[in-house]
């Protein structure tokens, strides 16, 4: 058997499942103990919190809802960070041992999970650890669903790297000292992002250095 009680962590464009130091955040009686993420059976005190969790964040008609690429238990995933999001407690309590499987081993980063939460990188379980890339399409949906603030000022490792490609090409075409117009930029995190939100991003940051 498996102690099934699980801490999300949420960095920048990446969510992982982790243990906790003590094998949990805290307990409540001596039989069951707090955590953010446990099995996939779940025992709700209120049918209307299950219901309203699904009704907010699991219709196919939502903003960036799951699809086929995201398989058949990654809405497990997605319900999981709609708790947490929601300020919900979950608690695993000793009962009788149920068989299932574990759904964070079958969990898959697939498009419509990646573009819901804005991440490249999913840690699931020590033997499931996902990446995918987010395209210049995935940024602008990101970019005008949650915001620039909701994105945090920081783009996808994977579309930072191409935006640096993009301005090493310009340059080899426009920065030689004989062009007609002559670029002149240098290749950095920041002059990628002034690319990516045409400066949406970046020069918000300055001013406040300033």
């Amino acid at each position: 058997w498996t102690f099934e009680a699980w801490k999300l962590q949420r960095r920048a464009w990446a969510l992982s499942y982790e243990a906790y130091p003590t094998g949990y955040a805290s307990t409540y009686g001596d039989r069951c103990f707090l955590a953010n993420s446990t099995s996939a059976t779940r025992v709700f005190k209120q049918g209307s919190t299950w219901r309203g969790l699904v009704r907010q964040n699991l219709g196919t008609d939502k903003p960036f809802a799951l699809d086929s690429s995201d398989g058949e238990v990654s809405w497990m995933v997605d319900l999981d960070v709609a708790i947490m999001a929601a300020g919900l407690q979950v608690f695993l309590c000793m009962a009788y041992p149920i068989s299932e499987e574990r759904y964070l081993e079958s969990a898959r980063l697939g498009r419509g999970l990646a573009r819901k939460h804005g991440l490249e990188m999913a840690r699931f379980s020590t033997t499931n650890v996902q990446h995918r890339c987010l395209d210049s399409a995935d940024w602008a949906a990101l970019s005008k669903g949650l915001g620039l603030a909701g994105i945090g000022g920081v783009p996808p490792n994977c579309l930072e790297h191409e935006a640096k490609l993009a301005l090493r090409a310009a340059l080899q075409r426009w920065g030689a000292a004989d062009a007609p117009t002559r670029l002149k930029v240098e290749v950095t995190a920041d002059s990628a992002l002034l690319l990516l939100s045409s400066g949406g991003l970046v020069l918000p940051r300055h001013r406040r250095e300033a």
